[in-house]
């Protein structure tokens, strides 16, 4: 029974849980990080002449809101 309660046992089966408790908040809070990204490109390519223009800024909360809809409808499902 000792060489089923050891450290070693221990440690993996710890990460082990914590491995599957990061898939599934990354299953959970895929829309926001796939809108997050989304909203860093557009950040990217408008600030790559250092300025905004008024279609770049337009752009940027367009993904900005998109990334507060998909965090609204991760706390509330609508579904």
């Amino acid at each position: 029974m000792e060489d089923w309660l050891s450290l070693n046992n221990a440690l993996y089966l710890s990460v082990l849980i914590l491995g599957a408790l990061v898939t599934v908040m990354s299953t959970k809070y895929r829309n926001i990080l796939k809108e997050l990204s989304e909203l860093a490109e557009v950040l990217k390519s408008g600030y790559a002449d250092q300025k905004l223009s008024k279609a770049e800024k337009e752009a940027v909360i367009r993904e900005a809101l998109d990334v507060v809809k998909a965090i609204l409808l991760m706390k509330w499902s609508f579904k």
